[in-house]
């Protein structure tokens, strides 16, 4: 039996359909004896799982029994599942950034259809739709109007063909809205770039690779002429090639100040965080610390730069109780570097009147067995910041009361705190 391994951290953030994972290379195992997929489970999770219990500090142990039943009683933590043919091929696609359908998120519960994020380059996107828009009914051609809930979206949309235009309706700030829109194949976009006079974002012909593309029009969101304002969504896809080429693009502007709005960014692959950290880790040499790992059998694992592309610029990191995982890494690494200060963290209140970063600092891994043609996702190990500073179930809270805001609904209270932080 052979088995790969991807180096997982697996984010689990309050969306649905939002999802990401570090990921690194693979590993290949040959077993002599004949195996069935329950005996590949309890090895799997056997050798690597690595959940501690909250209340003894000590491993949670697991009897023989408990294996074949693991990925489908939820007796393993939330982050860790069983993936069968179909969806290991759905997850492997949507690492490459590769979608179908109209290209919206949900905040998870409830029963309304309220957008969580519009992925980047997606139809909806492409249509116009916004983050923060409800979405009421639908009408095809020739049919009467249909009204949607959680209960009957899928089933509605599951049924229309590729291609063929419908319209949406939606609310937002009680104004109705309505959409000319089709599901599409599309390959998602990350980052999205702002000054006082030029944006630019990654947008593609429907199933083809996203490509820069700058415009002399701008959204108003009130920088001056030295702030630049970078949106990033999730460490997927092409995120890495993206943010490098935003960087660039950012200082051949001459803008030394920086927004980052990391909000329900909730994470993403390894790879692609060390690729882009480049740009934000003040370092000495090419190869700068980002995070490290422990695992289970006491071993660690480093996760450095490859190069060095940082320039000197003041940041302004956004956050949210969506924000988890590879942002709050990225952050850590930040403040560790010394390019970011605690300061310049602004962070959206909860409903409970926290402001605080989601709190994951556990990986996962994913193991993909060829022969069963199956995945097991499972906690690993947990995660560290440069100086051994671990955010697992903490977050990260900003340490002026004035960067806890409000959240954003029609006005932008944490960017509005970005701006004037930078401008002192």
């Amino acid at each position: 039996m052979k088995i790969k391994l991807k180096s997982v951290i697996s984010i689990a953030v309050s969306l649905v359909l939002i999802a990401g994972a570090f990921l690194g290379g693979y590993f290949l195992r040959k077993s002599e004896e004949k195996e069935d997929i329950y005996d590949w489970i309890e090895s799997i999770v056997g050798t690597y799982y690595a959940l501690y219990d909250e209340e003894t500090g000590e491993y949670v142990e697991f009897t023989k029994e408990d294996y074949a039943r693991a990925m489908v009683s939820g007796l393993l933590d939330k982050y860790s599942f069983f993936f069968n043919a179909s969806e290991l091929e759905e997850e492997s696609e949507t690492k490459k950034g590769n979608h179908y359908g109209l290209g919206v998120s949900f905040w998870k519960g409830g029963t309304t259809l309220e957008i969580a994020r519009v992925l980047g380059n997606s139809p909806a996107e492409k249509a116009g739709i916004t983050d923060g828009e409800l979405i009421t009914a639908i009408k095809e051609e020739g049919k009467e109007k249909v009204f949607l809930d959680r209960t009957n979206y899928s089933s509605i949309l599951t049924k229309i063909e590729e291609g063929v235009e419908f319209t949406l309706y939606t609310k937002k700030l009680g104004v109705d809205k309505e959409y000319k829109i089709a599901k599409r194949v599309y390959v998602q976009s990350y980052v999205w770039y702002y000054d006082s006079e030029k944006q630019l974002t990654f947008t593609s012909n429907f199933g083809e690779k996203p490509i820069a593309t700058i415009e002399s029009t701008t959204k108003n969101l009130g920088l001056d002429d030295k702030t630049a304002y970078i949106e990033f969504a999730s460490f997927s896809g092409n995120a890495d090639e993206e943010m490098i080429a935003v960087m660039d693009y950012m200082h051949e502007r001459g803008k030394t100040k920086l927004i980052l709005d990391l909000r329900n960014n909730g994470g993403g692959y390894l790879s692609i965080l060390e690729d882009l950290a480049c740009c934000f880790i003040k370092g000495e040499t090419a190869e700068n610390l980002v995070a490290y790992s422990k695992y289970k059998d006491g071993t660690i694992e480093e996760y450095k730069t490859t190069e060095n592309r940082y320039k000197d610029m003041e940041v302004v990191v956004l956050a949210n109780k969506n924000t988890a995982s590879a942002s709050e890494c990225l952050i850590g690494a930040m403040l560790c570097s010394g390019s970011l200060k605690e300061e310049n963290i602004v962070c959206e209140k909860q409903e409970d009147g926290r402001a605080t970063t989601y709190g994951k600092g556990i990986m996962q891994r994913l193991y993909v067995s060829e022969e069963f043609n199956a995945g097991i996702q499972l906690t690993v190990g947990h995660m560290f910041w440069p100086n051994g500073v671990t955010i697992h179930k903490k977050g990260i809270t900003p340490t002026v009361e004035e960067n806890k805001v409000a959240p954003k609904v029609d006005i932008d209270y944490a960017l509005e705190r970005g701006i004037a932080i930078l401008k002192g």
